[in-house]
């Protein structure tokens, strides 16, 4: 399974007894146990955001599992999507969105999955995938809030459970999707 795992994460992950810390620190040493399947999707920009921000543990987990072959590199860029986010009429959530769309795109080229503490960037995401069918089954998963779920995932019992998906998370879809229409149409009549 190739997973995509946000830099606030390896940030998060230090030699700290936090919980935050030890949660990022601990669902990341799954990644090098010998018996995961899971490999760490890398883009050019995840790159780059871990570099400026993860911590010295995971630094080093990176270079682990360079050396182990459990790192894809890969190249994508989805302009359906990057034109959603673009056209977005609530302007406040454009921003953040654009900030992160390069997580978003490498989880649709993959496995659908993203491990990230960003809990209001997925609210924006899970916004925005009203208008995206392919984003509504991306699993975006908190590795602190959802430890153990996030572990068993890595030890390759994945927790498909729909609170999981972007679009799952919305119990009334029809109407959440249909109020956020509304909202936007009445914006343009201003």
């Amino acid at each position: 399974m190739e997973i995509v795992v946000d830099a606030c994460v390896a940030r998060s992950a230090s030699g700290t007894e936090h919980p935050v810390s030890s949660s990022c620190r601990n669902f990341l040493a799954e990644l090098t146990d010998k018996d995961s399947k899971c490999s760490l999707v890398m883009t050019s920009e995840i790159k780059e955001e871990w570099k400026r921000h993860a911590s010295r543990f995971s630094r080093k987990l990176l270079v682990s599992l360079i050396s182990r072959g459990k790192v894809k590199n890969l190249s994508v860029s989805n302009n359906k999507i990057r034109k959603l986010i673009e056209n977005c009429k609530e302007i406040n959530r454009i921003d953040p969105m654009r900030k992160d769309v390069h997580l978003i795109e490498a989880a649709i080229a993959t496995d659908n999955t993203i491990f990230s503490t960003d809990d209001r960037a997925r609210n924006h995401f899970e916004f925005l995938s009203c208008d995206s069918v392919e984003m509504q089954f991306i699993y975006w998963v908190n590795p602190v809030t959802s430890n153990a779920e996030s572990i068993s995932w890595i030890r390759d019992e994945p927790v498909l459970k729909d609170y999981f998906k972007l679009g799952g998370m919305i119990i009334n879809r029809d109407v959440f999707c249909e109020s956020a229409s509304a909202s936007e149409e009445g914006l343009d009549g201003d």
